[in-house]
Order: structure tokens, then sequence, then C-alpha cells
């Protein structure tokens, strides 16, 4: 019984790891390039996000608040999501949010 107790704990990731991935922006950048995301989201200001924004992110300020989840993400738990802001303060509030919400592949 001992010996099964601890496999089981290499089985399941552990409480305090993220099932989201931080990448360095040059990572970010090559996947979005690559056409890795399924949804790229942007979820600075609406000031931001209008003074310029990656090609094809959408802006999602419901993100920001970390209680809301898009309409246009429902479904889609299983797709490779990306979220950015400029600092990666808010972006990993978002990323957070995704996992909370049940999303596999989510990268901040």
């Amino acid at each position: 019984m001992k010996l099964q107790t601890r496999l089981s704990l290499f089985l399941v990731a552990p409480p305090w790891a993220n099932a989201y991935i931080s990448l360095e922006p040059k990572e970010s950048f090559a996947m979005w390039k690559n056409g890795t995301f399924s949804a790229l989201i942007d979820v600075r200001r609406e000031d931001e996000y209008v003074e310029g924004h990656v090609a094809g992110a959408v802006f999602a300020k419901e993100l920001n608040s970390a209680t809301i989840l898009p309409d246009f993400l429902i479904g889609c738990e299983n797709c490779t999501v990306g979220v950015y802001c400029k600092s990666g303060s808010r972006s990993k509030v978002a990323a957070k949010l995704l996992e909370d919400y049940g999303f596999a592949r989510v990268y901040d």
C-alpha cells in the first residue's frame, strides 16, 4: 500500500505546479510565427491594445478582471492559447484564470 501511494505522487502534478507555461519573449514570438496558438489574447488595457498589438491577437479586457471567461473561448479548453501583456503580471493572472477554467495548454 505504501509503494502504491508513493508511486501516485509521481503521477500527479504537485499542487504548487502551474498548468500554464511561462515563456520568454523569443519563445512566444516563435510560437506565434509558427502558428502554434489557436488563440492569442492581449490582456493589456484597451488604450494599449488600440495603440498597437500583435497581428491576430484578440483583446480580452474580461481576463483583466480575473473573474470572467470571454465568450469566444468557451469550448476551446483544449486549444493552445497564448496570453500577453506589457510586463507579464496581467498575463499571469489571465493564464491562471484560464487554468482555473480547465484550459490545458496555456502559454504566458
